[in-house]
């Protein structure tokens, strides 16, 4: 599989940056940096731009990196979902949710989990119907939400083609 050359570099960079070499890089540049303040301002300004411009890009390759580690992620927890028997499968998107029906769910599984640990439950399931509800009411919301979404796109193409 052939990547692109951004998606190399940033995976080289944020490497790079995970390493004991980099925390070394970064300690001699920081110490010159606070050495050029009793020296030269070219190399005190220079230093300055350098870590600017260093912790600009930074932000922007760890925001790429992060976000397509967290869809491998998705996509992983999704499969597992979907492959178990016992989960429900509307737990599939659930990222896609408002954080307070994230929140309320995550309630119902830590009290499902404080349950099972008052019982000493090693096995056997949970009950997380609650949670299995709430995110049916959501996906229900979101169905209709497209469903509306879709009838405002053709109304505003209907009025479009009258004008």
């Amino acid at each position: 599989m052939r990547h692109s050359h951004s998606e190399r570099f940033s995976g080289r960079f944020s490497r790079f940056f995970a390493t004991s070499g980099a925390l070394y890089f970064g300690i001699a540049v920081a110490s010159l940096w606070i050495l050029s303040w009793f020296g030269s301002s070219l190399l005190h300004s220079f230093l300055v731009e350098a870590v600017t411009l260093i912790s600009f890009l930074t932000i922007f390759v760890f925001q790429r990196s992060q976000c397509k580690e967290m869809k491998a992620i998705q996509i992983k927890l999704d499969e597992l979902i979907a492959s178990s028997e016992s989960a429900s499968n509307r737990m599939i998107k659930a990222e896609e949710a408002p954080e307070h029906i994230l929140d309320q769910v995550h309630a119902i599984y830590k009290d499902a989990a404080k349950a099972a640990v008052a019982e000493d439950a090693r096995t056997g399931s949970i009950n997380t119907s609650n949670a299995d509800v709430l995110m049916e009411a959501l996906h229900e919301d979101l169905i209709e939400a497209e469903e509306l979404t879709e009838e405002l796109a053709d109304t505003m193409s209907t009025v479009k083609k009258g004008s």
